[in-house]
């Protein structure tokens, strides 16, 4: 079900990530967290890095928009979200 989940869409991802964070939370063993956190980040970079810039005309990930405010690129974005999470908390 987990790669079923994300074939749906590709920020879905980001969403099963999650169960890596929850079975940490729960002390699982690692193959509780490694397995699913990689699988999700690998398949997230995959899906923005090769099929929707294939399947798109203007070859970028058109959601980025979105996101705007917090810059220009993911990478860009990530780390703003990162070195600034109180303003990024208060952007939601």
């Amino acid at each position: 079900m987990f790669v079923a989940g994300l074939m749906v869409k590709e920020d879905v991802s980001i969403t099963l990530f999650m169960f890596a964070v929850y079975a940490i939370i729960k002390k699982r063993d690692i193959k509780w967290y490694l397995l699913p956190a990689i699988i999700s980040v690998a398949w997230f970079l995959l899906s923005i890095k090769v099929f929707v810039p294939f399947f798109n005309n203007t070859h970028h990930y058109p959601m980025i928009a979105y996101l705007s405010d917090l810059g220009t690129s993911f990478r860009e974005i990530i780390m703003n979200i990162l070195s600034h999470p109180v303003d990024t908390f208060h952007r939601l």
